[in-house]
């Protein structure tokens, strides 16, 4: 199972990393105005707040970057024992091939997707799709995208893994799809592209 923790769930070192930074940075300000010969009670108050602030800014990165993928994790794992299937993932990693520049394990009977914390059996899945996200920046720089392989079971919709650009339209794409409607057949696959976008500010305030 450890092996099967590994691929499904990323790496809690960078998030923790990130996280830290962000607190640190709202420690440093509220120890300055503690220290500062010039700091108000005013001062003093503001830093205290921006440090509270900053807290609660590196605990939703944390939970964002981690604790949301470990989360799904254990509830899949939890949900395999209660039917009973439980003994079958760790083998079925095991004997699985990887898809998909490796980002997608395909056993006989579950898909395991690279650090995103999903473990799916093939009988959960009501509809399969690709999606492209495009990101625009504020700042005019040319758009960024970033592709996935998601899912719909029972009304609510789950990603899978990251795919490459190369992925969407490839051989190994079909091949999957023939395998997957073999595996279910009343799943539907769809071949169009759901595509979604959002808009990040990355233009700075200081530029003249």
């Amino acid at each position: 199972m450890k092996k099967v923790r590994r691929f499904c769930m990323p790496s809690a070192v960078p998030a923790a990393i990130a996280s830290s930074l962000i607190f640190a940075v709202g420690a440093v300000v509220f120890l300055f105005t503690m220290i500062s010969e010039n700091s108000n009670i005013y001062i003093k108050l503001f830093g205290g707040a921006f440090c509270i602030g900053m807290f609660f800014a590196a605990r939703a990165l944390f939970k964002e970057l981690y604790l949301n993928y470990a989360a799904m994790f254990k509830k899949r794992l939890e949900y395999f024992k209660q039917i009973g299937v439980f003994p079958m993932v760790a083998p079925d990693f095991e004997q699985g091939v990887r898809w998909f520049g490796k980002n997608l394990v395909v056993g006989k009977n579950f898909l395991f997707g690279r650090e995103n914390g999903m473990i799916v059996m093939y009988g959960e899945i009501d509809q399969l799709f690709r999606n492209e996200h495009r990101t625009d920046y504020t700042s005019g720089d040319s758009p960024s995208f970033d592709y996935y392989l998601k899912m719909v079971a029972n009304g609510k919709e789950y990603t899978i893994c990251s795919l490459k650009k190369q992925n969407l339209n490839s051989d190994e794409w079909y091949q999957f799809c023939n395998f997957l409607s073999i595996k279910n057949p009343n799943a539907h696959i769809s071949q169009y592209f759901q595509q979604t976008q959002s808009l990040v500010d990355d233009s700075s305030s200081g530029d003249d």
